[in-house]
């Protein structure tokens, strides 16, 4: 059995694809696990980060059906934030 700093540090691990290396929008680069079962015919996997908090909160309330104005009034109230 393995820690979290043994495994981030298992050539075999990388090399099996097991963990695969993702670079955030900061430029920090981490480690996710992969999925242990791979199969040939699915290809290679890309793997990026999720968004970030409140990148898509405008775009979302937007197709709610809220205008412009009423999203600004919920940023200057706290109580959406957008990217």
């Amino acid at each position: 059995m393995q820690d979290f700093h043994e495994i981030i540090n298992d050539r075999q691990a990388i090399v099996n694809r097991f963990l695969n290396e993702v670079e955030l929008p900061s430029g920090r680069k981490v480690f996710i696990p992969t999925i242990p079962v791979q199969l040939k015919t699915s290809g290679p996997r890309h793997f990026k980060s999720g968004p970030r908090l409140g990148e898509h909160t405008a775009e979302v309330l937007y197709e709610l059906g809220f205008s412009e104005d009423e999203i600004d009034k919920f940023r200057r109230d706290g109580a959406v934030k957008t990217g």
